[in-house]
């Protein structure tokens, strides 16, 4: 980069988190098709497998409750806790779906469904300490180069290896874990332009020039889903992803190399998960404590 008095930094943001597990990637498709359509990032993590137990379930109708243990496994242990839900006043029995009992259904006196709880999102709400955290294993985009996809059609269509490989490993080696699938929208941008000098500063021509090229750059979509998906993947460094596991600045891809080519100094990417309560943790290390992930390199 040429020194100058102005410097940009774009800021990437993702919003519209959606999280589902391998086994809904068909029915996800069909529900959420025109918010997946705008996704362009996808996270595949491990958790702990979670469901409900059955054994100490009450529905104490006269208190507007329910109480239901939540099993969360953990290796070779298996923590219960017990979570209090408020009622519609209408409920009169509760119903588990089949084993492994993922879900609950509140009922009322015709056995219609007034409410359903799903034991994962529940779990996602529990104590730190007991929380299950979530690894990320691989950070891929489901934007295509020829037609329009979403992670749907690269995860259940089209043959993706990796994916394949981890519910293998996974039902081998993990027993104890699922799989969950992290889908993002990256449609929003800025572009952050600061000047480096403290004191007053008369223009030039060629300082002009640059200050109206910084303020009127825009990325294409696709060389944007490209730089996000590879600082996603250094940041994380997940154990299923083979390149970029270095810093941005010693990588020659394609996107690496295009925004070397617009000269600009800082690049921040944000995975915000406010909305989900979930937190994702890197590959055998400690879960990150903060809810937005910003990734910055110069």
């Amino acid at each position: 980069m040429n020194p100058s008095n102005f410097e940009s930094a774009f800021i990437f943001y993702s919003d519209n988190p959606i999280v589902f597990q391998p086994i809904n990637l068909n029915s996800i498709n069909i529900e959420n098709k025109d918010d997946l359509q705008s996704h362009n990032i996808y996270i595949i993590t491990r958790s702990n497998r979670t469901w409900f137990s059955p054994e100490n379930a009450l529905l104490d109708i006269d208190a507007g409750v329910s109480k239901i243990d939540i099993a969360i496994q953990n290796g070779f242990r298996t923590i219960l806790q017990e979570i209090h839900s408020s009622i519609p006043k209408d409920a009169h029995s509760i119903k588990f779906s089949p084993f492994p009992y993922k879900e609950v259904f509140i009922l009322d006196r015709g056995s219609n469904i007034l409410r359903v709880m799903n034991a994962s999102k529940l779990a996602i709400a529990l104590p730190d300490e007991i929380r299950p955290t979530f690894e990320v294993l691989y950070v891929g985009k489901s934007f295509g180069r020829k037609n329009q996809l979403n992670v749907s059609d690269r995860l259940y269509r089209q043959n993706h290896k990796k994916f394949k490989q981890i519910l293998i490993d996974t039902q081998a080696d993990h027993p104890d874990k699922e799989i969950f699938i992290f889908s993002f929208n990256y449609a929003h941008s800025k572009n952050n332009v600061l000047m480096n000098s403290k004191g007053p500063l008369e223009l030039g021509e060629k300082e002009f020039r640059r200050f109206n090229y910084l303020k009127s750059l825009s990325i294409d979509r696709r060389e944007k889903v490209s730089i996000i998906e590879e600082a996603l993947i250094n940041y994380f460094v997940p154990p299923y992803n083979e390149l970029c596991r270095e810093s941005l600045t010693k990588l020659s891809t394609k996107a690496i190399q295009y925004f070397q080519g617009l000269d600009i100094s800082g690049l921040i990417v944000e995975l915000s998960l406010n909305e989900t309560g979930i937190k994702l943790s890197k590959s055998h290390s400690k879960i990150d404590s903060s809810d937005t992930i910003r990734y910055i390199r110069k």
